[in-house]
């Protein structure tokens, strides 16, 4: 019996074509489909499904396989939990669970294309000590224009994210500002979540070094080595190192991603932007 309608057997037919919740969500999404019973041109869904996602459009084709997702999801939830089957929130889940896939097929695709990343390299991401987090900071801007977006994230020794976060800066008169920037805010992040045995990486030479050296000069990164500085006495371990590129890619995209999206903070939460590079660090301590 459908778990939902308790009106008519749960066939594959039914549930994802004929019940009255399912029908309103493809009719409510953005492809507008309508499934008429009484259609002489009907047919079962899994035919259907076969005639539709056959040479068209790749995004009608994640379209409705995202639908088909979701109300398999939410027939889940109903059966498992008791939670009432939201129309709407159906469909809004939907279009975040088509968003997320197309934000993580992008960094994938750069990936796999050809990026400074592959699956195993000499240099690549390691996991902190038993008891301490890592933190990877880094920045990037565009080639034109003031814009600079600033990517944090901390993991365990499991190579677990723990926390990460976003932000867009302006005006930044150079990338030495803005990875001192970097730094200053993924360690103002870390004291907030009170990750007090923590090692901070960044690829910025210049910085690392001056933050070890405690370098404060008379000018505007100067002033940011300071603040960091004074940050020091909020851990009660703190390691401050340099790595190449290739160990600071999750900061790297992350950095790049927040160039076009708002500022964020995700808390014990894997940003979908980036879960394929956070996969790819972990693959050579696998091995």
């Amino acid at each position: 019996m459908c778990v939902v309608c308790g009106e008519h057997n749960e066939t594959n037919s039914h549930l994802f074509m004929e019940c009255h919740w399912s029908k309103q969500i493809w009719f409510a999404s953005s492809l507008g489909v309508v499934f008429n019973l009484h259609d002489s041109r009907y047919v079962p869904f899994h035919k259907w499904l076969e005639e539709n996602i056959i040479d068209v459009d790749e995004d009608i084709i994640v379209q409705i396989l995202a639908l088909c997702y979701e109300i398999w999801c939410a027939r889940n939830k109903k059966y498992f939990e008791g939670s009432d089957v939201v129309v709407v929130a159906t469909v809004q889940k939907t279009q975040r669970s088509i968003m997320n896939f197309k934000s993580a097929s992008t960094v994938f695709v750069e990936t796999l294309s050809g990026g400074p990343i592959l699956p195993i390299s000499d240099v690549h991401w390691t996991p902190p000590f038993s008891g301490f987090y890592k933190l990877n900071v880094d920045a990037t801007g565009l080639i034109e224009g003031d814009k600079w977006g600033i990517g944090v994230v901390v993991r365990d020794n499991k190579g677990v994210v723990v926390g990460t976060s976003s932000w867009q800066v302006f005006s930044l008169p150079n990338s030495e500002v803005a990875e001192a920037l970097a730094m200053r805010k993924g360690l103002e992040f870390a004291k907030d979540m009170s990750f007090l045995n923590l090692i901070a990486e960044s690829d910025a030479s210049n910085v690392v070094l001056a933050l070890n050296a405690h370098q404060q000069s008379p000018n505007y990164v100067g002033s940011i080595i300071r603040d960091c500085i004074n940050f020091k006495g909020s851990f009660r371990n703190l390691n401050l190192s340099h790595v190449r590129r290739e160990a600071n890619q999750s900061a790297h995209y992350l950095a790049k991603y927040t160039l076009k999206n708002l500022d964020c903070i995700w808390i014990e939460e894997t940003l979908p932007c980036i879960s394929a590079v956070l996969t790819f660090d972990l693959l050579p301590n696998l091995c």
